[in-house]
C-alpha cells in the first residue's frame, strides 16, 4: 500500500500549558473559553508589560539533579525539559510495553537575529528527566517551530510503515521563558500583543505528546483509538515572514491540498489552526481556504486555541492532535505555519 494512504491511530496523549496541567484540563479550559494570558514583569521597548501565557511554576516537577549543570548554562533549555517531561509522563501513564519507543520531537525554530532556544541533547535530557523508555537511536528532532509537529508525524508514519515497529511518539515543546533575547527581537519587530498594539501575539509555553500505533498494532493488542490520522503534507512558503520574496500563500494552500488528497474520504467540518492573532497568519489561511474550497464545508468551524493558551510554537502540532482526540466528534484538517518557510497540515477523524 502507498504510505500516503496508510493511517495511524492515536492511543494516548499528554499535554501541559497555561490553562491546564494535563490533556483533560486543557481541553475543558478551551471549551470553557478560559484564558491563560497574564501581564509579566518583562517590559517592552515602550516600557509596557508583556503579556505571556506561562505555566504556573509550582505545577512543574523539580529538575533532575543530573541536569543541574545544564540548567546553569542553558536555563531555557532545562525549563523546556521540565515542561516536556510532565506531558510525556501523562502520555505514557498507561503504556505497559517494554520495548523502547522512538520519539519524533518538534522543537523551537530559530528566527533571524535570535539565538537557538534548545540544544542538541534535548531528547537525551528529556529521557533523564522523565525516565521514559525512549529509543534514542531512532528518535529525531525537528527544530522548525509550529510546522515541526506534523513533520515529526510524517517520520512516525515512515517508522511505523515497517511491520516490525508497533508504537511511536510524536511530541513538541516550546517556551519563551529565560529567552529574553528572543523576546527582544520580537519586540523590535512589533510582533508582541502589548497594550496599545494593533496586532501581535501572546507568547505561550507548552509540552505535548501523542502515542501512535499502526492498524496492525491496534488489532494485535485490541487497543481503542481516540483518532484516525491520515498521512500529513508539508510545503514551503517562499514569501514567508523573513523572506524578501513576494508572499503568495502557496505554501499553506499546497499543504492543505496534499493533506486533503491523502484523505479522500473525509468531509472537513472543522479546521484546527496555529493562528496566533497576527494578520499574516489570517491572510494565508484565507488563501488556503479559497484554493481548497471544494473539499471544505461552507459552514466550517475554525478553532484557534491560541486565544486561550497563547502561541505555543513547536508544541502546536501535538496539542492539536490531542485536542482532536478529546473532541466528541471530529472530521477535521489541522495545520501549522512556522515563522520561516515551513507549512504542514494533516487530516484526522473519529
Amino acid at each position: 500500500m502507498d504510505i500516503k494512504q496508510q493511517r495511524l491511530y492515536l492511543i494516548a496523549s499528554g499535554m501541559i500549558n497555561a490553562v491546564g496541567a494535563n490533556a483533560a484540563m486543557v481541553n475543558a479550559a478551551i471549551n470553557a473559553g478560559i484564558s491563560g494570558y497574564q501581564l509579566t514583569a518583562c517590559f517592552n521597548k515602550r516600557r509596557k508589560p508583556i503579556r505571556m501565557a506561562n505555566i504556573p511554576s509550582d505545577v512543574l516537577e523539580p529538575l533532575d539533579e543530573g541536569l543541574a549543570e545544564v540548567a546553569q548554562v542553558h536555563p531555557g533549555h532545562a525549563h523546556m525539559v521540565r515542561i516536556a517531561s510532565q506531558a510525556l509522563r501523562e502520555c505514557l501513564a498507561n503504556y505497559t510495553g517494554t520495548r523502547p519507543i522512538p520519539l519524533f520531537m518538534s522543537c523551537p525554530e530559530t528566527i533571524p537575529r535570535a539565538n537557538p532556544r534548545i540544544h542538541q541533547d534535548f531528547i537525551q535530557h528529556l529521557q533523564i528527566q522523565s525516565k521514559a523508555n525512549i529509543d534514542i537511536k531512532n528518535s529525531r528532532k525537528f527544530a522548525t517551530g509550529r510546522a515541526g509537529g506534523f513533520q515529526a508525524l510524517e517520520s512516525a508514519f515512515q517508522y511505523l510503515a515497517s511491520a516490525e515497529n508497533e508504537f511511536s511518539l510524536v511530541g513538541g515543546v516550546d517556551s519563551y521563558q529565560y529567552c529574553l533575547q528572543q523576546l527582544s527581537v520580537l519586540d523590535d519587530e512589533d510582533r508582541l500583543l502589548v497594550e496599545e498594539a494593533a496586532e501581535g501575539f501572546v507568547p505561550g509555553e507548552a509540552g505535548a505528546f501523542v502515542l501512535l500505533a499502526s492498524a496492525k498494532t491496534l488489532e494485535k493488542y485490541q487497543l481503542s483509538s481516540a483518532l484516525t490520522i491520515a498521512y500529513p503534507c508539508e510545503a514551503s512558503e517562499k514569501g514567508h515572514r523573513y523572506s524578501q520574496q513576494p508572499y503568495s500563500g502557496d505554501g499553506l494552500a499546497n499543504a492543505f491540498h496534499g493533506a486533503l488528497a491523502n484523505a479522500p474520504e473525509l468531509a472537513v467540518g472543522t479546521i484546527y489552526t496555529s493562528l496566533n492573532g497576527e494578520n499574516f497568519g489570517s491572510k494565508e489561511m484565507g488563501v488556503a481556504l479559497m484554493r481548497n474550497s471544494g473539499r471544505i464545508s461552507a459552514d466550517v468551524v475554525i478553532k484557534h486555541p491560541a486565544d486561550c493558551f497563547g502561541d505555543i510554537g513547536a508544541a502546536f502540532g501535538p496539542v492539536l492532535l490531542g485536542l482532536m482526540g478529546k473532541a466528541k466528534t471530529c472530521s477535521a484538517i489541522a495545520y501549522c505555519s512556522s515563522d520561516t518557510e515551513y507549512r504542514s497540515a494533516v487530516c484526522a477523524w473519529k
